[in-house]
């Protein structure tokens, strides 16, 4: 019992100082895989800022099941991270621009081999299986 309380002040002191000249290992490694963090407080110059004066009036975003082609635009864009929406056009997340360039590097892709529909230009088609087990890329309109 006589040992608690100067152990106690002691880690105590010792944290205050540690946080005083460093940050903590969470928040290095948020930093580092660059995820976007609000902190606590605004920073004094940025109080009277609104967000419609910085943000952009079309912004890029990208669907749940996105084209490599929208992908690519995104990453052509100077911006570093992109809202993510479903087909309801609701936001579901944020993906950073570097996770896009892993994705594309490494060539991953949503596939399901028992897929019969597929969304082409925003529209749902119907793929008959039969032609794409033959080869043919052919897509007919579904009628629902």
């Amino acid at each position: 019992m006589n040992i608690f309380i100067p152990a106690i002040i002691t880690i105590g002191v010792a944290n205050i100082t540690g946080s005083f000249f460093t940050r903590g290992l969470y928040d290095r490694a948020v930093r580092a895989k660059q995820m976007p963090i609000l902190k606590k407080e605004v920073p004094f110059k940025n109080r009277e800022i609104l967000a419609e004066n910085i943000m952009a009036t079309n912004p890029i975003y990208l669907r749940s099941v996105d084209t490599v082609k929208r992908i690519h635009e995104a990453i052509k864009s100077p911006h570093h991270g992109f809202p993510v929406i479903n087909m309801s056009g609701q936001v579901i997340g944020l993906i950073s621009k570097n996770y896009l360039i892993v994705l594309i590097l490494k060539r991953s892709a949503y596939k399901n081999e028992n897929q019969k529909y597929f969304v082409l230009d925003g529209k749902i088609k119907k793929a008959l299986k039969e032609q794409l087990l033959g080869g043919d890329r052919g897509f007919e309109v579904d009628s629902k």
